[in-house]
């Protein structure tokens, strides 16, 4: 069993028909319990019943929320979910949640050389609060612990800065076909091929870069290794944490030192079965 943590948003994603918990660090901590991990959220909720659910459900789950802030001062986030024909989500963010404001803790010192893997985007830094004490912490953690980022762009909530820095400090970077074609345009630079991709490897020292096409197929990419499988057809309920839960099954055989072919693969069935499930957590329920 590893320790696994993930910090950043959670909230509750709203879909028309009723609420599943969701923020994509927190799809991706507590997809790792269930695979058998150890698994942390770093997060701050609001003093309300929206927050106090949330605990209740992630100690149900047995999720450690040692690290799980409560503040008075804002409410737990939330997430407006519509979904189209083909399952594909829309999101509508509610800004200035509290998860929009973590603060730095002595607590999270005593954590310093604790995790194996630790998982973070790009959406949590939409404010600075949050951000500062995103990049602090994944700076002073211990070398031994694996820096997993799932980019997860979402509106407007990016620039090139951040995505550099979130390139710096990656052991592992993930990014969807939407993604991809965002870095091509702002780093000027072609991702189509494994060797194009290496160069950008090489140039922020990056261990693994996978990249999940929807429906089409996903690829890994490591300095001197490389798989490409398609994905699996499924009968799609929607595809909320569909990214999470495959970031989620590798990083797990990843840290168990799965040969890439067969880790890919478990990837790619998690993947599917969560699709088959309303929200990211539905899984849990079935």
């Amino acid at each position: 069993m590893k320790k696994i943590a993930a910090i950043g948003e959670i909230l509750w994603d709203n879909f028309p028909d009723g609420k599943i918990l969701g923020g994509a660090p927190t799809n991706f901590a507590i997809l790792s319990k269930y695979l058998g991990n150890e698994a942390y959220v770093i997060s701050a909720v609001g003093d309300d019943d929206l927050g106090k659910e949330i605990f209740d459900k992630l100690q149900n789950w047995g999720i450690c929320t040692s690290l799980l802030q409560i503040t008075k001062e804002y409410d737990t986030g939330e997430v407006m979910v519509q979904v189209d024909e083909q399952g594909i989500p829309r999101y509508q963010i509610v800004e200035n949640r509290a998860s929009d404001h973590i603060k730095y803790s002595d607590e999270m010192n005593n954590f310093l050389n604790e995790f194996d893997a630790i998982s973070f985007g790009s959406l949590s830094s939409r404010s600075m609060e949050s951000k500062n004490t995103i990049f602090e912490f994944l700076r002073k953690l211990s070398d031994k612990c694996l820096k997993v980022c799932d980019l997860n762009i979402r509106k407007n909530y990016y620039n090139k800065e951040l995505i550099e820095s979130l390139l710096k400090i990656s052991d592992i970077f993930k990014i969807n076909e939407n993604e991809q074609a965002l870095l091509e345009k702002i780093f000027e630079i072609k991702l189509d091929e494994p060797e194009n991709i290496r160069y950008l490897m090489k140039n922020y020292n990056i261990e693994v870069i996978i990249i999940t096409n929807g429906d089409v197929d996903s690829e890994i990419i490591l300095m001197n290794d490389y798989s490409r499988i398609p994905s699996k057809k499924v009968d799609v309920v929607d595809t909320v944490g569909a990214g999470d839960s495959f970031l989620a099954a590798f990083v797990d055989g990843y840290l168990k030192n799965l040969p890439l072919a067969q880790n890919h693969q478990r990837a790619v069935e998690l993947s599917s079965e969560v699709c088959k499930h309303k929200g990211a957590t539905g899984i849990l329920n079935k």
